[in-house]
This record gives structure tokens, sequence and C-alpha cells, in this order.
């Protein structure tokens, strides 16, 4: 798997594990319904200067005298508070019609073309867990609605709430075939994973892949 995919996993298996006021982590097909994006900014810490940084003295457990305090640079960040409708749960429980969640992107860091792609969608697949009293987004990709109201997920071989060994991806008809632009964005955005264009689940040509093969909810 890719670094992208064990991060989050590993980020989201953290979580869960350090407190009891973790609840359920469930994914989900959902229809956006509202999004309102803040900037912050991440609380500056202090930290108590080394003996290298300017001490004048010592104390007798080798701190400085006075105290030197070195700032960290404080990072911006988006927090993006986006409520969906629940079309159908994938994997995990979940009782209520709707859901808001919470996602924080760093600024500083590079951008992951799923989340950008997810953001800008009307209908996703989102993984959220629940720290306290809010859920926090860990996943979202883009999901494709056909004419029958069945759902198409292109294939790859990293998603998170499929059983590989019980799910079979399925050939698609011709009229569910989707075209996926493969541009500058796509090859030069990091991804949760990047799906092989090859093969039997996409066939390329230049500038675009279609899908031919996907998992169909």
């Amino acid at each position: 798997m890719k670094n992208i995919v064990f991060i989050l996993t590993f980020f989201c298996s953290f979580l869960y594990s350090q407190s009891n006021q973790f609840h359920d982590q469930i994914y989900f097909i959902g229809e956006k319904i509202r999004e309102e994006s803040y900037s912050k900014n991440s609380q500056i810490e202090v930290i108590p200067a080394s003996k290298q940084v300017g001490c004048e003295e010592m104390d007798k457990d080798g701190n400085c005298y006075p105290e030197v305090m070195i700032w960290e640079q404080a990072r911006t960040s988006i927090e993006s508070h986006t409520a969906y409708r629940i079309i159908k749960v994938i994997k995990g429980n979940y009782e209520e019609k709707t859901i808001n969640s919470v996602l924080a992107t760093y600024l500083s860091n590079p951008p992951i073309f799923e989340i950008q792609e997810g953001k800008k969608s009307k209908y996703v697949i989102v993984g959220v867990i629940r720290y306290y009293n809010r859920w926090y987004q860990c996943f979202i990709e883009k999901i494709y609605p056909t004419k029958d109201n069945k759902w198409i997920l292109p294939y790859k071989d990293t998603y998170p709430f499929i059983d590989y060994e019980k799910n079979i991806p399925k050939k698609l008809k011709k009229s569910e075939r989707i075209k996926i632009t493969t541009d500058d964005l796509f090859y030069k955005t990091k991804h949760y994973s990047t799906p092989e264009l090859v093969k039997p689940y996409y066939k390329k040509y230049k500038g675009y892949a279609v899908v031919i093969t996907g998992f169909i909810f």
C-alpha cells in the first residue's frame, strides 16, 4: 500500500485505541448538503531552550536560568465542516439520516487528489471516526451514480472498507463506464493510492482513462 493509505489507516486506528471516548468508525455513500470552511492557526507551542541556546546560568537540573523560550512557527489550516445526507452505509453502523463531519487540511502540506475531488463533488464515499462528540473525516473519494440508482466506484486495491476476498470487482456495462481525465493535476498531486490504469480495470487513452471494472453498490 502507498504511504498515504498507511498513514490514514494508522491515524484512525491510533485515535480509536487511545480513548474510550471513541465510538464507531463508519464508511458511507453520502450526498453533500452544505459545507463551511474556516481558516485556523494551530496553537503556538513554547519550548524551553536547550543548554546551547542563550543560557546565562544553569540550575542544578541543567535547565536554563533565566529560562529562554523558543517559539515554534504556527501552522495555518483550513477546517471544513460538512453535512451529508446518508445514502448507504458501506461499513459500520449508523442510524441517523444525516451526519456532520470535520476535516482539517494544513496549507503547508501537499494537497491530496481524492480530497480535492471529493470536496468538489456532490456524491462521495466518506470515512469518519468519532472522538468525543465530533465526527472526524479520515477518508473521502468521489463516487458515480448510475441511471438505475446504483453507485460505481473505480477499482483500487487499497480501499479500507472493501473486503477483497469477498467483494469481486464487476465489469461495467458501456453505459456505466466512467471517464477519468489524466492531466498534470492527476499525476502531480498526491493520492491515497494512485490507481494502476491498466487492464482489466482501465482502458488507457492519451489524456484520459476509461474505467471498465469497478465496485457497484
